[in-house]
């Protein structure tokens, strides 16, 4: 099993009980939209399969009655990964002021090919009026182990200074890299935030080198390099692996439009000046 973190991104956040801390948490709320049923506080890719079987469904969990199922499906003739997102694809969260140390839960994984794994994402962000949405604290956790049975998780946050957020974004894929093959699934339960983090976290997997992502909206990102390093080279694929754009750039700034970009999980390869790569993902509504 892979448990790294990764600096991801997006959005919003509130202080309350572990047990109701993160909107629909256990998944317990569903409402039909179209021809699904959706999970309540949540946003999924059903509509991309439209009358096909769902990419996201309700399946019985340990926490309460239900937990959330996602399946990669077959569409259009191309294995795609069943996105999942709290609030909306916009970048919107929900309100959340803690450094958490953790998001937990429980899980199921049941992988159809081999090199397949799914992705819990997490970021904290502050908003700052005349810069816009600032990220302090990011965790990133690929299973990749054939798991039958309910099993608890743990996905550590690292932060990078020592304010506080103001939102929460969690973004779940059923399917995550080159490999996705359709029937893998993924099945999860039971989130909560973990104990408040007490120190800065430092993970020692990541490069020295930093890249920052800044969403400015409408499909809109700025692409950071943060110390001596300078970016040398962009790539961004989709979850597939299909290469979407790949482009040299010059200096510590690259603007990115992403407005032509299909609804999904992406994921942007940095080259910096120093040799290192960062491999960080975005979510395009």
């Amino acid at each position: 099993m892979m448990n790294r973190t990764f600096a991801l991104f997006t959005t919003l956040s509130l202080t309350c009980s572990a047990s109701a801390q993160i909107p629909n948490a256990s998944f317990e709320a569903w409402s039909t939209v179209g021809t699904f049923l959706e999970p309540d506080d949540w946003a999924t890719l059903n509509s991309i399969v439209q009358a096909g079987p769902p990419l996201v469904e309700r399946a019985l969990g340990p926490d309460g009655t239900y937990a959330l199922k996602m399946t990669t499906r077959s569409a259009f003739g191309t294995p795609f990964a069943s996105g999942v997102s709290s609030g909306a694809f916009d970048g919107t969260g929900f309100p959340w002021s803690q450094r958490s140390a953790t998001l937990e839960g429980v899980l199921k994984f049941s992988p159809a090919g081999e090199g397949e794994a799914c992705a819990i994402a997490i970021s904290l962000s502050h908003w700052v009026p005349g810069v816009g949405r600032v990220y302090h604290g990011e965790g990133y956790l690929e299973w990749d182990v054939a798991t039958t049975g309910w099993t608890s998780f743990s996905v550590p946050i690292s932060y990078t200074d020592g304010l506080a957020p103001d939102s929460a974004k969690i973004i779940l894929t059923s399917s995550i890299g080159a490999a996705v093959v359709a029937g893998t699934a993924f099945q999860l339960d039971a989130l909560a935030f973990g104990d408040p983090a007490t120190a800065l976290a430092e993970d020692l997997d990541e490069p020295s080198s930093v890249v920052r992502v800044h969403t400015l909206g409408e499909s809109r990102y700025v692409i950071r390099a943060e110390g001596i390093a300078e970016l040398v080279e962009l790539t961004i694929t989709s979850s597939s692996g299909a290469i979407i754009q790949h482009v040299s750039c010059k200096g510590q700034l690259h603007a990115l439009d992403m407005s032509a970009v299909a609804p999904g999980l992406h994921i942007v390869s940095v080259l910096l000046t120093d040799g290192s790569r960062v491999v960080t993902r975005l979510m395009e509504r």
